[in-house]
């Protein structure tokens, strides 16, 4: 019984409901009989004329033919044969000899045209127009082209995959090639605007002295007219008063004092020069600027986001491009492996550091460590990677691997980076609230682009829907900027009170709030359609979140949320849930610390305050990671993705010194065990 139900289940074309005959298969593994997909493709070809393709009767899954030339009439001759159910009909029926229904004879032959089985009486009767074939050797033919219908129906499916791979990347490169071409047409035009501004700063320069020059030359001759007409009336006025002879020398004696005062000063001033400044070194500068544009930006991926390249023997091989040749691990310069074009412009933390040696002090400069010696085994190591991050949760301390500029020419003022970001595609987002401006860079610390602002930015956030949130707190307003060139969105958010901290993780975006003198402090959260889903004001004790103060952060794992509040509580770390359920908080060392910014970092917490500590999860433990000597006035923290690396800028909002426009990457080392 349980056989006759899988014969009539698994043997039966879905359409007709018979027995297969000639089954047909689909990319979709449906089969069908090859007379009754036929028809069913006349069908649907009259109600969608001039498509190349068809529907799966049961699955709709549509059906491309490959051959557009081929007449609707033959699609099903194109379509693979099912050997394998061709196959199982026949095992499956060979354990019983197959009679003639007319005659009751064995059915040794196979007719072509009715495509069935019949007896030799039936071939000589029936059958004399019909080509006629032995059934053995239609068996072992079928059996044959069975033992490769598997790999025909991949092949087939293979190139269609290989056709839609084909035109993705065809797209990518077009669209890479469109984004090129506008990245270098904008460094073109700011290196135009850049020589202009130099011009006219030259001409003002020399404006400026030659109107000096000749102010003096005019007055120096003035004086020696004066003095020249002065002393021939004194030899006029032989006969005079003494009087006025007197008066006459007093106006000489005078006129003498200015003159010898004039050229007193220009004697001072010597001769006056225009050139470049004792710090700036055009060819440095010409070299730097060509690291910079030669840079392969283009990375070749996998479908696993593994670079092409890599070495199966060594494992992971990642390179630094700079033009056609490549650093590998080893920091030795190989001109193999990877075609020029193909460069992967990537850093691999926790190996030997590239050393580039520019003039220090120059503006925009990267400055990284030594490759140093291989640490001994006490020493804290940079763990592997597992699928969360590092294997270890707690960090043990930081090195120094790398610092830049991050004032631009057009600054009118040292920077003051209150806010700061990596993003997912490696690059840096940062906040600069003395220039009212959001500056973008790249992973090798290069300017893509700045955005100026009307009012001062507060701080800065990548949102689920691959966009750059920014704080405005004058406006009350959250504005959005498009990741790659950050250029501005449409929409925006009307916080209705000043904004302040801004963060985002699981599909929400949270921004801190500041008291006003309607609404109390608070942290608004929304979803990823920018519409407001709760205003977290209460604390656990029913409290007013009235003192909650700038910056806050969202744990990319567990969605808990931390933030630092202000008053005169010790207790001013707060972790919560996304809700606002507080889970834990953490006091102070002292009450003389003032947190500023946060980074979250397994659960726990990086905070600057003063220098640089680490909240274990709980609240319970502080640690330095730093010392004070190490990094002054720290502001705005970020965590890379990969949890490898922290970037830090400077704070001194009173001094406003050169130092703020400082920023520096740490490589975070965890604690072994």
């Amino acid at each position: 019984m349980a056989t006759s139900d899988f014969q009539e289940n698994f043997f039966h074309c879905p359409i007709c409901t018979e027995k297969f005959r000639h089954p047909k298969v689909l990319p979709c593994q449906h089969t069908f009989c090859k007379s009754c997909i036929q028809a069913y493709i006349k069908q649907e070809v009259s109600k969608t004329p001039g498509r190349h393709g068809f529907p799966c009767p049961i699955c709709r899954t549509f059906t491309q033919i490959r051959n557009p030339s081929i007449p609707y009439e033959k699609w099903s001759d194109s379509l693979i044969t099912n050997f394998n159910l061709i196959n199982m009909m026949e095992a499956v029926e060979g354990g019983k000899e197959m009679k003639c229904s007319i005659h009751s004879k064995t059915m040794e032959y196979f007719c072509k045209g009715h495509e069935k089985n019949i007896c030799s009486d039936c071939a000589v009767f029936d059958h004399r127009s019909c080509e006629v074939t032995a059934l053995a050797a239609t068996k072992k033919h079928e059996k044959l082209l069975g033992s490769v219908s598997e790999f025909l129906l991949e092949a087939s499916q293979m190139e269609k995959k290989n056709l839609e791979s084909i035109s993705a990347l065809t797209e990518s490169k077009n669209a890479m090639e469109r984004k090129i071409i506008e990245h270098f047409a904008q460094m073109k035009e700011r290196i135009d605007t850049a020589e202009k501004d130099q011009i006219n700063m030259l001409q003002c320069k020399y404006d400026c002295e030659l109107g000096g020059l000749k102010e003096n030359q005019e007055k120096c001759q003035n004086l020696s007219e004066n003095l020249q007409a002065a002393m021939e009336e004194l030899r006029q006025r032989k006969g005079d008063s003494s009087t006025d002879i007197e008066n006459c020398e007093e106006n000489i004696l005078d006129l003498k004092r200015q003159l010898e005062k004039t050229l007193k000063s220009i004697r001072g001033k010597g001769a006056i020069h225009i050139s470049l400044r004792s710090d700036i070194d055009l060819e440095n500068r010409m070299e730097k600027l060509s690291t910079l544009v030669g840079e392969v930006m283009v990375n070749i991926s996998t479908e696993d986001n593994q670079p092409i390249g890599a070495s199966g023997g060594k494992g992971p091989q990642q390179l630094l491009g700079f033009g056609n040749r490549f650093l590998d691990q080893n920091g030795t310069m190989e001109n193999g492996g990877l075609p020029p074009s193909y460069a992967i412009a990537v850093q691999q933390f926790g190996g030997p550091m590239l050393n580039i040696n520019p003039p220090p002090g120059a503006p925009g400069v990267v400055h990284m460590a030594h490759p140093g010696s291989v640490p001994s085994a006490a020493t804290p190591q940079i763990l592997p990677l597992g699928p969360f991050g590092p294997t270890s949760n707690a960090p043990k301390s930081l090195i120094q691997v790398a610092s830049f500029n991050a004032k631009r020419p057009s600054d009118k003022t040292h920077c003051w980076l209150t806010g700061a970001a990596f993003l997912s595609n490696d690059n840096i987002v940062m906040a600069d609230r003395n220039n009212k401006k959001v500056k973008l860079f790249s992973n090798t610390f290069y300017c893509i682009a700045e955005m100026a602002m009307q009012t001062y930015p507060f701080d800065v956030a990548e949102t689920c829907t691959g966009e750059i949130a920014v704080s405005l707190p004058k406006q009350n307003r959250v504005g959005f900027f498009h990741l790659e060139t950050l250029t501005p969105c449409s929409h925006y958010i009307d916080t209705e009170q000043p904004c302040l901290g801004i963060t985002s993780g699981h599909e929400r975006l949270y921004v801190c709030c500041d008291t006003t003198w309607s609404k109390v402090g608070c942290i608004r959260v929304y979803d990823k359609f920018n519409q407001l889903l709760i205003k977290i004001e209460k604390d656990d004790r029913g409290k007013d979140m009235v003192s909650v103060t700038d910056y806050l952060t969202v744990c990319p794992l567990s969605g808990n949320l931390f933030f630092k509040r202000g008053g005169l509580s010790k207790e001013c770390i707060h972790c919560t849930t996304n809700q606002g359920t507080i889970l834990w908080k953490a006091k102070v060392p002292s009450w003389m610390d003032v947190p500023a910014g946060l980074a979250v970092l397994n659960d726990g917490l990086i905070v600057s305050i003063g220098s640089l500590k680490w909240i274990s999860p709980g609240g319970q433990k502080w640690e330095k990671l730093i010392d004070s000597s190490d990094v002054g006035g720290p502001c705005a923290l970020s965590v890379s993705h990969d949890k490898t690396r922290l970037l830090v800028t400077q704070a001194d909002a009173i001094s406003n010194c050169k130092e703020n426009d400082e920023v520096r990457i740490f490589n975070i080392l965890y604690q072994i065990g």
